[in-house]
């Protein structure tokens, strides 16, 4: 069995792909097995695959980055695994380089080589970096192709061009491909490798060129800039904490006027669908987490009465919980200002099965309503309801 896999993800690469498997076979590392994807290309690709008996998996239509890349992923049976995308193309002893440092430390996952721009006279990436707004940048972008001289570890791998460990690929799950089509899949595999306990290293020595975002900017267009902007939102809302959000809350309006002086339209269709999801995603989890909580008391309830001073996380929840377990809902409100929207004193009548309180907030005098009007009083702060 050979060592390593090296997994060429090609869409319509008739143009670049001859390149990169040129510099395949030019390897001086010789122990690898070599499988391209042909990711639902349209210009004949998959034929001239046939043709010319390059190892090749055909799929359609198009499943984006991700999902094309992890067929050829999961196919391997390899301790070691490359993904190289059919615009690049290797240095000689690009594939020994990276074999080199990952073998040494059980615990490095992930090796990148120094990436620079198809002419060789700019770098292209020597790793990824969190810059402001929660943006995610390739580091050294632009520079001289000799910076970044020295071997060390980073947060995230360029996709590109990188080889990973395949177990550690199994362990977290390999590119998710919630992240279609393009963009952020490499930053959010990255933080899910660290998370593992994995290192991420960065290698010099081994040098890859790539035409970045060739395939993309002849095939996509406007769709590519709005991947861009919902997949980043994507990887925020998986990985990151209050820190990087206040962060990316602190920039947001200078990353706003940004956009809007290049009138970058995916800029705000995408943050309009996030702050829609954001709000989906509260309601439904408030739902959840207050029907879960009545069922946990003496079972259903008939009529269920919510006390409260004002419209806090207590109402709140509760007064959006539509799968509570009770026949009847009500919500009263001491805040003359709400009473209109929920129950007033003149509709508590008869007796409730249980009240829920917030001892916290809630004054004397609206424990004892509760008290006078309910079987069961329970307080209510967010977990777990305990009886009053």
């Amino acid at each position: 069995m050979k060592k390593i896999t090296l997994v060429v993800l090609c869409y319509d690469g008739m143009d670049t792909l001859p390149t990169v498997l040129q510099s395949i076979r030019e390897q001086t590392y010789k122990d690898y097995e070599l499988l391209v994807v042909d990711n639902g290309s349209t210009d004949g690709t998959s034929e001239w695959l046939k043709k010319s008996g390059v190892p090749h998996v055909s799929i359609s239509p198009n499943r984006g980055f991700s999902g094309g890349i992890n067929v050829g992923l999961r196919q391997a049976r390899t301790p070691y695994v490359a993904t190289i995308n059919d615009d690049a193309k290797l240095a000689p002893t690009c594939i020994e380089e990276l074999m080199n440092v990952i073998e040494t430390d059980a615990r490095i996952s992930c090796v990148q080589p120094k990436i620079v721009t198809a002419e060789g006279d700019k770098l292209e990436s020597a790793g990824l970096k969190i810059t402001y707004g929660g943006f995610i940048a390739t580091e050294g972008k632009g520079l001289q192709p000799d910076a970044y001289a020295e071997q060390r570890d980073i947060i995230g791998v360029h996709a590109a061009v990188a080889v990973f460990r395949t177990d550690a690929l199994e362990r977290v799950g390999y590119f998710d491909e919630g992240f279609i089509p393009v963009y952020y899949e490499d930053a959010d595999l990255s933080f899910k490798i660290t998370k593992a306990g994995y290192r991420i290293v960065y290698c010099p020595s081994a040098l890859a060129y790539h035409r970045s975002g060739f395939t993309i900017k002849r095939k996509m267009g406007y769709d590519a800039s709005i991947s861009w902007h919902r997949n980043r939102y994507r990887m925020m809302r998986k990985h990151w904490m209050w820190a990087k959000w206040a962060k990316a809350l602190l920039y947001a309006p200078f990353v706003t006027g940004f956009y809007i002086l290049r009138r970058d339209r995916a800029y705000f269709q995408s943050t309009s669908e996030f702050l829609k999801a954001v709000t989906r995603d509260f309601v439904s989890s408030a739902k959840m987490r207050t029907a879960t909580n009545l069922r946990s008391l003496d079972g259903p309830a008939k009529k269920v009465l919510i006390v409260g001073s004002g419209p806090g996380d207590l109402v709140r929840h509760f007064r959006n919980a539509t799968g509570v377990d009770a026949d009847e809902l009500y919500v009263y409100l001491a805040a003359k200002r709400f009473k209109r929207a929920f129950v007033t004193p003149d509709k508590l009548k008869g007796m409730f099965d249980i009240a829920i309180v917030n001892t916290e907030r809630s004054t004397p005098q609206l424990l004892a309503l509760a008290k006078k009007h309910a079987k069961k009083v329970y307080n209510w702060n967010g977990s777990k309801p305990s009886p009053v």
